[in-house]
């Protein structure tokens, strides 16, 4: 199997309390993400925006990658390399309730254990 390109989404609805949680992750296969793009679409031009905080495989301060406080729209071209079992976790907080917020990834898909090199090679 050969490398391939990579673009996953996922979308979901901020709760009452304006937070949702989304998750990407490979199966069978290595993902080097280049580039992460959030978005959150405001309900109204008043609405509070969201704080957005990514994560690696779960929510933890020690697995956090990166962050914005801009969490109606951002993306950010950091390097990250997902095996199987790992994943991508895209949390907002304090957002409008009922915005639908959207995690996109794109790079590199490899087959499964051919990923860390591609990486550590600066692919």
């Amino acid at each position: 199997m050969k490398p391939k390109l990579l673009r996953r989404a996922n979308s979901g609805k901020l709760n009452a309390a304006g937070t949702v949680q989304l998750e990407l992750s490979p199966s069978g296969e290595d993902w080097l993400i280049r580039t992460t793009r959030i978005t959150c679409v405001q309900p109204l031009p008043t609405s509070p925006e969201p704080e957005l905080i990514t994560y690696r495989s779960s929510v933890s301060p020690a697995n956090q990658i990166d962050s914005s406080s801009s969490g109606f729209s951002a993306t950010s071209g950091q390097r990250i390399l997902l095996t199987a079992g790992e994943s991508l976790i895209a949390v907002w907080t304090g957002g409008p309730a009922d915005a639908l917020a959207t995690l996109i990834v794109e790079g590199i898909s490899y087959p499964s254990g051919q990923g860390i090199a591609a990486y550590a090679g600066g692919t």
